[in-house]
């Protein structure tokens, strides 16, 4: 018998093929990725799986090396390398490589137009064809893609590595030609009448090695046709004969953008050599090193003509040109690479000079064209500036070409770095700067490269010391927003009052900008370094941080390491008036004033970090020389003076100076501030430590202000990170009678109990009233209506002085108190948000730091006060009342709280006199202190009740009622929970001194006392106790106190009682 292997499977009509090596072939069509549930998986090889492949179909092959060659591609089949082993993501082209062992050709791309194959991702090499294309041989008119495709040692007669017939239409991108040979023409590419189109391709190292005439072509060889080429890279290719790079037959040529480093022509054209066609048009290209035997070092042209424009053709082998015709914008100079990829370095003379005619939009790696002021040449786009003009789909090279755009809209947005400066004339003088600004335009910056999001990458305006980065003129207010301005230099400008050169990184001149995230630095000017300001009304401002990474860089307005000769070395503000908020200036240099100087001008500075600037006379941070001026919550840290002034030099005037840290600056006299004799500084609520000597002089220091030896607790000073820790000595400290609205983050002021001096403000309480954000219950309530609701997130601390009108009872001893809030309003207070008020599932505390009462409600007040923490309340003395909660004759409902941690003479966590009070649903009171009453103590005259109801009590501790002490009035206790309380007398559950409480359905357990575990009753009182369980004490009831109807002595069977459940 015979055994027949049908090795022949069906075609499906469509469907992606898979290979990997290991595969197979047998009975596959190769449409599957795994062997799972008897699935033959992938092919074994490409031929195959192309053979079972039907038109637009897709080949993936894997990762690995097949050892293949002569492969028909007779259709439209898109072929792909690079494919990991499950194909679920894609490689580079190096880890897929079919090798041809020199046996033949790779791929034979079957003749007709309708043939179109795409070729991938993929490694070519050891192809060896006797006849033309050593790796492909495509088809008369046929129309096949290589992309991403490395061509290596391959050889043919013609084209080492491709062969294009008749008519056919070729189209290479991003692909590397290493060592391929032709033994005839073209060591990469031959194209027998055909049009080719090379694009952001790399030739290295091919050789066309015949000698014979008519031969040559070291890359490429068109032979009649059409050829484009466009941002490649010819190194070290060389022929036997002529054209080094590129032979060139006839037919329609352009050359555009590419770079011809060291190419060799044994005869003729060491890079190109033009036989006969006309016409040919070759720009925007560097032609540098190239050597020919005899003649054209880097063209030769035979026949037919040539144009070279905007090139650059340098240290060719003369004659350079031979037979060319020279357009204009030629030059002959070192291009200055930067690396053996042959990009541009910055300064490059290929820089911004090729033809602004092309059409070209990128360069080899798809960096935009042009960018910065114009096109470069070569086949490297020096990465710049692009600039998208709302409403104009294509971008545009420069800021000001997009700002002299034809569009409606007033937005630009801008990627890259923007180098180099346009030349205008104001007043008769040329300026130079990189945005000459006229309009009211918003010019925003940090974009991606495509425009569809914002990015981490800073978009850099650089003028390379060649002028200024903005000059802003005209009654105009711009936006400039994101930007980072450097090497700036303002020589030669003029600008200033004695026309002194001003302004090294920003010149605004009468104009009102809004400067928003804008960093200038190592800009150079006589006045302002970095910025000048010329009678304008500028705005320095940050965005809000909005997380705590954020938090550790705000501000984000930068002015660092500027210099000016004369004054100003971060900014100098010339009679105008300048705001300037939450804005680092740092490292500045200057003989006056080196981090700000204010001369005639009405500015107005909060919130900014001024650090490490040096002044080699007076005024190391900020020199002030103008009658009117105001300087709030400043950090002034590290700044020297060679003379006078360390931190703050008061030339004149009577400036404000409040609410600022002054930290170890460094001056002859007077290291913080010094003000010259007869200027009158209004100095006060300010932070002076580690300085040497008296810390101001020439003025006072301020009553209110801080001098001694507390450091202020920066996180990081030395690091640039001025947020105050939470033990901060600064905290509450600045004057409450300067409304400034947030700190440099961004973040509410006053937080807690009043304004942080300093930049920071310290976050801790966050309330909702309407939609505004507060940093302080009180600045709230004051704010807030009847009924409003206030919804409180984080932890609220600190004490105030409030005076309640009354001694005794809620006022202490003199009717004047310290609380964290004084509740004088009927709203709600609704504690458990997230700072994002999205939520209700937070921790909301109100911590009294053991200053005073955590919360005090005043006379007639019917509030809500609902899901808070309320902690560390502390009252002593005779009438010390209610250090958690004291309720002054007031009818509030307190619900779902958590009291602890409360010490009190009478009532640790809450007391109450003459008030309608309900402290009911789901309060929690533990581990409060007294003498009388530590949860709870009530002092209610005839006609008044409060009601605790639904609480659970426990762990509290006091002399006498360890948890309830009714002091007086006919009060309820309902239905609450009592466990565990302690009295060192009488009373570990409940002490009634007088009157006849209701104490019905209450759970009472494990109470210990002195004397008497549960409840007492002292003479002349009438407790009435009915319907409870008293269970766990040693002796349940004293006094007049008993158990009546319905009591119980059971254990209630709690679910959980040692988790207090």
């Amino acid at each position: 018998f015979a055994t027949v292997i049908d090795n022949i499977s069906a075609k499906p009509t469509i469907g992606t093929r898979y290979v990997r090596t290991g595969g197979t072939d047998t009975d596959n069509n190769c449409t599957q990725i795994s062997t799972a549930n008897g699935s033959p998986g992938p092919c074994a090889t490409i031929a195959h799986a192309i053979g079972q492949a039907s038109f637009n179909d897709d080949v993936h092959i894997a990762q690995g090396t097949y050892a293949e060659f002569g492969i028909p591609l007779n259709d439209t089949i898109h072929v792909s390398g690079g494919w990991t082993t499950n194909f679920s993501a894609q490689g580079n082209p190096a880890v897929t490589v079919i090798d041809a062992g020199t046996h033949s050709f790779i791929f034979d791309v079957a003749p007709g137009a309708a043939v179109r194959p795409t070729i991938a991702n993929l490694t070519m090499q050891n192809g060896n064809n006797d006849g033309p294309g050593g790796a492909v041989l495509v088809g008369n008119f046929a129309q096949p893609e290589f992309t991403n495709i490395i061509f290596s040692n391959n050889q043919g007669t013609q084209g080492g590595a491709i062969y294009a017939g008749q008519n056919a239409l070729l189209t290479v991108r991003q692909s590397w030609f290493y060592t391929n040979t032709a033994t005839v023409s073209g060591g990469a590419v031959y194209a027998q009448n055909s049009t080719v189109s090379l694009e952001q391709n790399t030739f290295i190292s091919n050789t066309a090695p015949s000698g014979t005439n008519g031969n040559g072509g070291g890359a490429v060889y068109m032979n009649n046709g059409a050829l484009t080429a466009e941002n490649n890279l010819f190194n070290d290719n060389e022929a036997g004969e002529d054209g080094g790079a590129l032979y060139l037959g006839s037919g329609q040529i352009n050359v555009w953008n590419n770079t011809f480093v060291s190419n060799i022509a044994g005869d003729n054209g060491g890079a190109i050599y033009n036989n006969a066609a006309n016409g040919v048009v070759a720009a925007n290209n560097l032609l540098i090193q190239n050597t020919a035997a005899t003649s054209g070092g880097a063209i030769f042209v035979n026949g037919g003509s040539l144009t070279l424009s905007y090139s650059d053709y340098w240290q060719n082998s003369a004659p350079a040109l031979t037979g060319v015709t020279e357009g204009t914008g030629n030059i002959q100079v070192d291009p200055l690479f930067a690396d053996g990829l042959f990009r541009l370095q910055r300064g490059s003379p290929a820089l911004d000079v090729g033809s602004p005619s092309t059409a070209v939009s990128v360069d080899f790696e798809d960096d935009a064209r042009p960018a910065d002021n114009g096109y470069d040449i070569g086949y490297d786009e020096l990465a710049g500036c692009r600039a998208q003009r709302e409403g104009i789909t294509q971008p545009f090279g420069s800021i000001q070409d997009a700002l002299a755009a034809n569009a409606p809209s007033t937005l630009i947005r801008v990627t890259g770095i923007c180098r180099g400066v346009n030349t205008y004339e104001v007043n008769g003088q040329s300026i130079q700067q990189t945005v000459f600004l006229t309009q009211s335009f918003t010019i925003q910056g940090g974009w991606n490269n495509d425009f569809t999001a914002l990015s981490d990458v800073p978009t850099i305006i650089d003028p390379e010391d060649g002028g200024r980065g903005f000059y802003i003129t005209g009654n105009i207010a711009p936006t400039i927003e994101n930007l980072t301005i450097v090497n700036g230099n303002a020589s030669g400008l003029g600008g200033g009052p004695a026309d002194e050169d001003a302004g090294g990184g920003i010149y605004n001149d009468n104009s009102s900008p809004i400067l928003l995230d804008v960093s200038i630095f190592t800009s150079t000017a006589a006045l302002g370094g970095g910025f000048y300001n010329d009678t304008g009304t500028p705005i320095f401002q940050s965005s809000p941080a909005v997380n705590a990474q954020e938090r550790e860089l705000s501000p984000f307005t930068h002015i660092g390491q500027n210099t000016a000769t004369i004054a100003g070395g971060g900014v100098y503000n010339h009679m105008g008036a300048l705001q300037m908020d939450s804005t680092r200036v740092y490292s500045n240099t200057a003989v006056n004033g080196a981090g700000l100087y204010n001369n005639q001008g009405a500015i107005a500075v909060t919130n900014i970090v001024v650090y490490g600037n040096e002044a080699g006379t007076h005024g190391g941070g900020i020199y002030n020389n103008a009658p009117a001026a105001t300087f709030q919550h400043m950090v002034m840290y590290h700044n020297i003076a060679g003379s006078n002034g360390g931190g703050f030099y008061n030339a004149a005037g009577a400036p404000v100076i409040h609410n600022t840290i002054f930290d170890s600056n460094a001056a002859t006299s007077g290291p913080a501030i010094f003000a010259v004799g007869g200027s009158t500084p209004n100095v006060d609520y300010n932070y002076y430590y580690g300085h040497t000597g008296t810390a101001v002089i020439g003025t006072t220091a301020g009553a209110n202000s801080y001098t001694g030896p507390i450091s202020p607790a920066f996180t990081d000073a030395p690091g640039g990170n001025f947020h105050l820790l939470d033990t901060s000595n600064a905290i509450d400290r600045g004057n409450p009678a300067i409304p400034v609205a947030s700190d440099f983050d961004g973040d509410p002021r006053p937080s807690n109990q009043g304004p942080d001096m300093g930049a920071d403000e310290v976050v801790g309480c966050l309330v909702s009233l309407n939609g505004v954000i507060y940093g302080s219950i009180q600045t709230a309530l004051n704010d807030a209506e009847p009924g409003d609701t206030l919804r409180v997130a984080g932890t609220c601390s600190g004490v105030h002085p409030y005076n309640t009108g009354t001694s005794g009872g809620c006022g202490g001893d003199t009717g004047a108190i310290q609380t964290t809030v004084h509740l004088t309003k009927s709203v709600t207070l609704e504690g458990g948000w997230r700072t994002t008020f999205a939520n209700r599932d937070d921790i909301t505390t109100l911590d009294a730091h053991e200053l005073g009462h955590v919360l005090y409600i005043g006379p007639g007040i019917t509030a809500t006060v609902d899901g808070f923490h309320i902690i560390n309340g502390l009252v002593s003395g005779g009438n010390g009342n209610g250090a958690g909660i004291c309720i002054d004759n007031a009818a509030p409902t307190i619900v779902n709280n958590e009291i602890y941690s409360n010490t009190a003479t009478n009532g640790g966590a809450i007391y109450s006199i003459n008030s309608l009070a309900v402290i009911d649903g789901g309060n929690r009171v533990y581990s409060n202190t007294a003498s009388n009453g530590a949860a709870v103590y009530l002092n209610n005259a005839t006609g008044f009740a409060t009601t605790v109801q639904n609480n659970f009590v426990y762990e509290n501790t006091a002399v006498n009622g360890g948890a309830f002490y009714n002091a007086s009035g006919d009060n309820n206790f309902l239905h609450n929970t009592v466990y565990h309380n302690t009295a060192s007398n009488t009373g570990g559950a409940l002490y009634v001194a007088a009157n006849g409480p209701s104490i019905f359905n209450n759970i009472v357990i494990s109470n210990t006392a002195g004397s008497v575990d549960g409840a007492f009753g002292a003479p002349g009182s009438v407790p009435d106790i009915r319907y409870n369980d008293f269970y766990g004490q040693d002796v349940d009831f004293g006094g007049t106190a008993s158990g009546g109807a319905g009591q119980l002595d059971v254990d209630p069977q709690f679910t959980n009682l040692a988790g207090l459940e």
